[in-house]
């Protein structure tokens, strides 16, 4: 990985940039299911995880 954004590629290598998104979020549902449904969240949702990287 560079450390200096600013500076260009040597000659012969291809230039490229790279970003990664992670995103995480708590699902609750709006009906209990007479508590046989019970998720590992904090208010007993669904944890979501979702994560991207694509080379700009």
């Amino acid at each position: 990985m560079k450390a200096n954004w600013n500076s260009f590629c040597p000659a012969g290598q291809t230039f490229a940039r790279f970003v990664s998104v992670r995103v995480q979020a708590e699902y609750v549902p709006q009906h209990s299911f007479g508590g046989i449904l019970h998720g590992d969240g904090q208010n007993g949702g669904y944890v979501l995880t979702g994560d991207a990287s694509v080379r700009l």
